[in-house]
């Protein structure tokens, strides 16, 4: 994808464009079934607006892209891990232009719309 990325927007320095690496987040989980349907039943009723919960909205191709999508909505310890990536990831690079794209989507959705709760948090209280 980074070659793709590049290539596409004629990008020749690579020192200027830097990708977050977190497929190895990802390894000490394992999507089965069950959690295929929770997936799918909670984003159900998210569609509907019956559930209040909170929304964010080598291998082969199954084990590296669904299955990271259903861990990544299933596991809230794996979205905490990582936010504090991305968090430290943002920190090191200082990005001008952050681009996301599927699964990167998700994460940055997760982790500013969190960021967004904390300062309007702040607010209240200060």
């Amino acid at each position: 994808m980074a070659k793709g990325f590049k290539k596409h927007l004629n990008i020749t320095e690579d020192n200027h464009v830097e990708f977050m690496k977190f497929d190895g987040f990802f390894s000490g989980y394992n999507a089965n079934p069950a959690d295929y349907g929770k997936f799918i039943a909670r984003a159900f009723l998210d569609f509907l607006g019956l559930n209040k919960s909170e929304k964010m909205l080598g291998r082969n191709w199954l084990d590296d892209y669904p299955d990271m999508v259903v861990e990544f909505m299933q596991e809230p310890q794996l979205r905490y891990d990582l936010r504090k990536e991305l968090k430290k990831h943002l920190i090191e690079f200082k990005p001008d232009i952050i681009y996301a794209h599927s699964l990167g989507s998700l994460m940055c959705y997760d982790f500013f719309y969190r960021m967004k709760i904390k300062q309007d948090i702040m607010k209240r209280h200060s």
